[in-house]
């Protein structure tokens, strides 16, 4: 099966080295929606399934299913922004749950608010900052041609 993968973007630093904007891992909950059974009593499974996993009502994850489906074919976001501990139980909950996957995406975050976003050109979803800024943090270091450059450090 094909899909569209965002293209990574790096970080944009001002002359001093402070980061402007940066990327940051957005973890979502996704289902393929051509791959959730069309029948009951095997939605009805489906559905019971994820919302416990999920921990929101089955309806609601029927709601969401139904109002942003494009093609059969493309992830509909059920969840994101999950932290990574909450992703990782996630990711244990629907391992055996056909059409449903974690997965992470790059999203954009800017440390001196958004309003840096309309000066830089903001493409796509960003990321709120107690989410973003709680995951890692900004090292710089040395290249090895010399130059400066500025790596994520886990915590």
């Amino acid at each position: 099966r094909t899909g569209t993968l965002p293209a990574p973007r790096g970080a944009i630093l001002d002359r001093d080295g402070q980061i402007l904007a940066e990327n940051v891992p957005n973890i979502m909950l996704n289902v393929i929606p051509a791959d959730v059974p069309k029948k009951n009593p095997d939605r009805e499974i489906f559905l019971d399934k994820l919302s416990a996993a999920a921990s929101i009502s089955a309806s609601e994850v029927e709601k969401i299913l139904m109002t942003k489906q494009r093609r059969e074919t493309d992830p509909v976001t059920i969840l994101e922004n999950l932290p990574y501990e909450q992703a990782m139980q996630m990711m244990v909950a629907v391992s055996d749950i056909p059409a449903v996957s974690v997965v992470a995406v790059p999203s954009r975050y800017y440390p001196t608010g958004e309003s840096t976003a309309a000066v830089l050109g903001a493409i796509g979803t960003t990321c709120p900052a107690v989410t973003c800024t709680a995951a890692y943090t900004w090292e710089k270091g040395i290249s090895s041609d010399g130059s400066v450059v500025y790596f994520p450090l886990w915590k």
